[in-house]
């Protein structure tokens, strides 16, 4: 694996090769591209689904989001002119094909390895398994692997249904999560993030609280079987599952799980006591502490990892400080990284800081913050299918700016991380900004700070790099009459930062 593929499977490798397939077929089932994935998925004797590269640790599932909300987004793109043309219809139908045959390779993936084998080779299985390998529900498959975050919630957003039906195996989803073990990663270094299974538990309970009550045909509680696999009592998911149900904790022999009875005696906010004896927990078998997993602290701790921080946000989106210290921690690491580096962590890290923006919409800091990691992060746009368009980044930072005009700091930073990305990515980005009110949102930026040196010079610059691609970006005039007195005022007050860029962009205003 390491030696013959430079850390990258032949599963990747696949994917990564793939062209966009437009061709129609009576079943996404079918398209060349499942095919080809399927050929690449059945002749391994080992899944290679949760295997990360060697070197960014990105896996299968994640790039294939990736492409997929490309693919998507790009389905619904608007055009300048009539978008009832044909070519325009055309371009439409082919990227929804195509993220028909994405969606197909992913629902293929998921599937549980011993369930991807087609219904002809089912000798000598018992009838329930082989049933439940034909009706596997998606949500019931994609909590057993390390699906990714954004993912996750498209799956369970998208199938709600099969968050309150059993499989043929008497399991609802939050059962199969609740058994779930951590991967056995190789020695590429790949860990298990702390905060995932928690992350997991609360999508499934957040949805359909009630599974938390129900029992699988085994008779067993979620918490009877989170509390059976190890799993830990905050980033586990465990106290997710007791908070929603606590009347489960009756099939738990509390004398035989000290820790647990210990995590129940706690008071929230309470720090762990540093002298129990956590080894003695794990051999008796009993819940792993948390320890220093707490998510404030884990985020800020030294060389945290980047997937640390990441499943830590995810877990934790309804709190403020952790997304702001989240978001600090991506525009460290990003600040601090080569340009390799910086796509390394901008594969997750785009799509966290998004869902913190739009987890936080009223939070200054929690945008300021958010716009500095994502300006960081504007090197990888374009790259391993990372997209500030898809992802909604560009959406967000002028959302950003619309909302929160009296802040300087915000506009700062959002202006400067949109200059930096119309500048890197080119005139489809530019026209991507505009579409969404960006144009509008620079010059009332300039007229709401006129005192701000740096308002200002961001704000000529986003101009700027809006307006250097002429006819190729597709952008509103920006009428003279307006624009030109906010210009000449920064000019004017601040002319080592805005003379060179201002008088471009006075150039080339319209009359």
């Amino acid at each position: 694996f390491d030696k013959e593929t430079g850390g990258v499977t032949p599963l990747y490798h696949g994917i990564q090769a793939l062209p966009d397939d437009f061709a129609s077929h009576e079943s996404s089932l079918f398209a060349p591209t499942v095919e080809f994935i399927r050929t690449i998925h059945d002749s391994t004797t080992k899944s290679m689904v949760g295997i990360g590269n060697a070197q960014d640790g990105d896996k299968p599932l994640a790039l294939l989001y990736r492409r997929f909300t490309r693919q998507f987004d790009l389905s619904e793109k608007f055009f300048a002119g009539d978008n009832s043309r044909d070519e325009v219809v055309h371009h439409r139908q082919n990227y929804k094909c195509a993220a028909g045959h994405t969606w197909a390779i992913m629902e293929l993936l998921l599937q549980p390895e011993d369930e991807q084998q087609r219904p002809n080779e089912y000798d000598g299985v018992e009838e329930d398994a082989v049933l439940h390998a034909q009706t596997a529900p998606i949500v019931h498959c994609a909590v057993q692997v390390e699906t990714p975050p954004d993912l996750l919630r498209y799956i369970v957003e998208t199938n709600a249904e099969d968050l309150t039906r059993p499989d043929t195996l008497g399991n609802l989803p939050l059962h199969y999560a609740a058994m779930s073990q951590p991967p056995k990663h190789d020695k590429d270094g790949a860990h298990f993030p702390a905060f995932y299974s928690k992350y997991v538990m609360d999508e499934l309970l957040y949805k359909f609280p009630e599974a938390a009550s129900l029992k699988n045909r085994d008779g067993k509680f979620a918490l009877a079987l989170a509390v059976h696999t190890n799993k830990q009592w905050i980033g586990g998911g465990v106290k997710s599952l007791y908070d929603a149900y606590p009347d489960a904790l009756q099939q738990i022999d509390l004398q035989g799980n000290p820790a647990l009875q210990k995590a129940l005696s706690f008071q929230e906010g309470e720090e762990d006591d540093q002298d129990d004896d956590a080894d003695n927990d794990k051999k008796d078998g009993t819940i792993i502490r948390d320890e220093h997993h707490d998510g404030i602290m884990l985020i800020q701790s030294k060389g945290v990892h980047i997937d640390e921080v990441i499943s830590c946000m995810w877990a934790h989106e309804e709190d403020a400080g952790v997304q702001m210290l989240g978001c600090v921690a991506v525009g460290r690491l990003a600040g601090e990284a080569s340009q390799p580096e910086v796509l390394r962590i901008a594969l997750s890290s785009v799509a966290a800081v998004v869902n913190a923006m739009k987890a936080h919409p009223n939070e200054p800091i929690v945008q300021d913050k958010a716009c500095t990691a994502l300006r960081k992060l504007t090197p990888a746009d374009g790259y391993r299918e990372v997209s500030f368009v898809a992802s909604g980044a560009i959406a967000a930072m002028v959302g950003a700016m619309q909302a929160h005009l009296g802040d300087a700091t915000v506009q700062q930073e959002a202006l400067a991380a949109l200059a930096d990305l119309v500048t890197h990515s080119g005139s489809d980005r530019a026209t991507v900004v505009a579409s969404v009110s960006g144009l509008t949102a620079i010059v009332n930026s300039m007229a709401a700070h006129p005192s701000s040196e740096e308002v200002q010079r961001e704000a000529c610059r986003a101009l700027k790099s809006m307006t250097d691609y002429g006819q190729e970006a597709n952008l509103p005039d920006l009428p003279r009459s307006q624009t030109a007195p906010l210009l000449q005022a920064a000019i004017a007050q601040f002319p080592s930062s805005c003379k060179a860029s201002g008088k471009e962009v006075l150039s080339r205003l319209s009359s």
